[in-house]
């Protein structure tokens, strides 16, 4: 009842800065109670902030009355302790303590209050704050050592040292245990912190070879794409550090050379990697720090005067890994930013952030940048429309894929940046035509990927709907420049890598296989399916084929199975069926999981009568175990044997009896099922593919 009270009389306090940042940040402070923080926070800010922008909201809690109790979750068996070590500043740890309780979702954990001593109202914190732990030191320990021995108590397998002059943000805390629980070479890893004003404080922190630090991106925009992907740093701040329990443990905490405080974060992250283990920035968790507020800002003074000295003891200790492994002070910080020195860097462009679900090229390049990130290489995506789509951008920046997004000039970046770049990859002939040249200029290699010959598709448009020849002599014209301008052509199919040998001969020309995802065959059995399925998009061989399929084969099927239901899966396009008898068909549209289709029907038809290239659809109906229906087109460059692995028919009659005679014969239905599972399986894997592609580029850059 005290804490409904309490939420009652809060007042709520709506913030509307207008014009000058440092007066907001001026408010946040005011808000939080501490008068005597407030003038040297203003005096600080005045002259350094920029009008900003475009920043995400932050969420503040100072507004919430430093009286009003904070109840937590109770957790039997927290995953997270998170520690926060306190001397005072009450106003700052309950705002702090508000914000852990709003915002850190399902997250099972708990929360120590290391008290050091505090004269406040933190003496008293457990009877103002239900279901915390507080340890109270007898005397004054410092910061470094009040962490260490809260350490004790806690319970987590992941420790979380935490600032108490900091308010963290919604969906704070998941991102942090991700990163620990899908990689347990991660050891520690931290947060993007942001002043209260909106503007970057750290996104991760670089150390140059005289042990000085840069807080990288500091004051910038945070919402920038070098701030936003998962990556190695040379260090993550105490602030928001959170800690694998058994790193912790092997490295005995916090070196206590470091006390009182700073280095001791630094030190740890170099302890860890000299272990074996692994230290990342994790941008999708957002803590504001009130920087200053606990040590002030003068390395001359009090605590804050350890800064120097522990910087000279950290480079006696580390003074070898300095020399080897860090670039001398704000030197090639593209690569420090990182831990890129010795990692070989890849620019990768393509027409927009792959929409991985919904077309096998998008599908095909969130897999490349997923295998070369597998493969050890750092990558920059380039999308032609930097458009930052999501959820797919995050989706690459969380697998740690630089994304640019945002208005650039491409020839800009390549001036500041292209000599950082070991190699680049484009694709799509009437994408990379854009970039080739500029790229050519800045960088040693490059690799073309062509999805499929264009000239050769549209060849054979042209011999099957008639039309002049110019627009293909411009489209292969465009194919060849590139084939010409790059050190190796990527192709799937090996038999459009003996056209183009064909046409350049001499060219260095690999094949890089279409991936599929690696999943296991459907189980339904042949009895309990029913039903045709096709699936396509608005490729102009996919309108082409479904029209051909609906007003000249589907009639001669339904002649044999009248009741055949034929589902069409995709944003297809309706133009070219508009007047045919659409009987027993059902359009379903873009379906994001294409599971139960594949579990319900009985056949996959891909009636493809032109295009070039490897199908992703018939590669996909094969790893799901569906058994297939197509042409010589569709089955072009697969390896697909006739009446063994898929019935293969070109000319009307032959193709609505392929589909008939494999509707009704569950023996064959089995054997293609059974034989087409394992060609893909063999030579389209993700594992396959990593290996190709890893091949590749290893010869490119040797």
């Amino acid at each position: 009842m005290a804490l409904l009270t309490h939420l009652i009389r809060t007042p709520v306090t709506v913030l509307r800065a207008i014009n000058l940042n440092t007066l907001q940040l001026a408010w946040n402070y005011l808000k939080v109670g501490n008068f005597e923080e407030l003038a040297r926070g203003v005096c600080y800010f005045l002259g350094r902030t920029s009008p900003v922008t475009k920043f995400r909201p932050i969420i503040l809690h100072g507004s919430i009355a430093s009286d009003t109790p904070i109840l937590f979750p109770i957790h039997t068996i927290p995953l997270v302790s998170i520690i926060i070590p306190v001397h005072n500043q009450w106003n700052f740890t309950h705002s702090c303590l508000a914000s852990i309780v709003r915002h850190s979702g399902n997250i099972p954990y708990e929360v120590i209050i290391a008290d050091d001593v505090s004269s406040d109202r933190t003496a008293c914190i457990d009877t103002l704050d239900f279901n915390i732990k507080v340890v109270t030191n007898k005397s004054n320990l410092g910061f470094l050592r009040n962490c260490n021995n809260a350490a004790t108590i806690a319970q987590g397998k992941y420790l979380l040292f935490l600032n108490n002059d900091t308010n963290v943000q919604p969906g704070w805390l998941t991102p942090l245990v991700t990163v620990m629980e899908a990689d347990p070479t991660v050891g520690i890893t931290g947060a993007k912190l942001v002043y209260p004003d909106g503007m970057l404080q750290e996104a991760g922190g670089i150390i140059w070879n005289d042990a000085s630090g840069w807080n990288f991106g500091w004051q910038d925009d945070p919402e920038k794409p070098e701030y936003n992907y998962v990556k190695d740093v040379d260090y993550v701040s105490g602030a928001a550090l959170m800690v694998r329990r058994e790193l912790w443990e092997k490295a005995s905490g916090f070196d206590a050379q470091f006390a009182p405080a700073y280095y001791e974060d630094t030190d740890l992250a170099f302890r860890a990697r000299a272990l074996g283990w692994r230290v990342v920035y994790q941008p999708r968790s957002v803590v504001v720090h009130f920087e200053g507020v606990s040590h002030g800002k003068d390395i001359t003074r009090g605590i804050k005067n350890y800064q120097e000295r522990n910087r000279a003891l950290f480079l006696e200790r580390w003074s070898d890994v300095l020399r080897r492994d860090h670039f001398p002070n704000a030197h090639t910080v593209f690569r420090a930013r990182d831990r890129s020195r010795f990692k070989k860097s890849i620019l990768v462009i393509d027409h927009y952030v792959p929409m991985h679900d919904r077309d096998a090229g998008s599908f095909f390049m969130f897999s490349l940048l997923r295998a070369l990130v597998t493969l050890g290489y750092r990558i920059t995506f380039w999308p032609e429309n930097l458009y930052r789509h999501e959820p797919y951008c995050t989706e690459l920046q969380q697998l740690g894929v630089e994304v640019m997004y945002g208005q650039r000039s491409f020839d800009k970046f390549l001036i500041e940046n292209g000599a950082n770049f070991d190699a680049a990859f484009l694709t799509r002939n009437h994408i990379a035509i854009h970039f080739i040249d500029a790229v050519r200029r800045h960088i040693r290699k490059v690799i073309y990927h062509d999805p499929d010959l264009e000239f050769l598709r549209e060849e054979r448009r042209i011999a099957l709907e008639g039309g002049t020849l110019e627009s293909l002599a411009t489209i292969k014209e465009r194919e060849l420049y590139l084939f010409r301008n790059c050190d190796v052509i990527g192709i799937h199919s090996p038999v459009e890598r003996e056209i183009i040998r064909t046409e350049l001969p001499g060219a260095h020309v690999e094949v890089i296989p279409l991936p599929v995802h690696d999943i296991v065959a459907t189980t339904t059995p042949y009895a309990q399916r029913e039903g045709l399925l096709f699936i396509g998009g608005t490729h102009p061989p996919n309108s082409d084929a479904l029209s051909w399929f609906i007003r000249d084969v589907f009639p001669l099927v339904r002649r044999t199975l009248p009741a055949v239901i034929l589902t069409v899966a995709g944003e297809v396009t309706r133009d070219k069926i508009k007047g045919l008898d659409l009987t027993n068909i059902v359009f379903s549209g873009y379906i994001p999981d294409l599971l139960p289709c594949y579990e319900k029907a009985r056949i996959f038809i891909a009636p493809l009568r032109y295009g070039a290239g490897i199908k992703g659809k018939i590669l996909e109906a094969m790893s799901y175990g569906l058994p297939i229906v197509t042409t010589a087109v569709g089955a072009e460059g697969i390896g697909l044997g006739d009446g063994e692995d898929a019935l293969i028919a070109t000319d009307r009659d032959a193709f609505a009896q392929a589909v008939t005679d494999l509707y009704g014969d569950e023996q064959l239905w089995e054997k293609l099922r059974r034989n087409a599972y394992a060609i893909v399986n063999a030579n389209f894997s993700q594992e396959i593919f990593r290996r190709r592609v890893g091949k590749v580029m290893e010869e490119l850059l040797t």
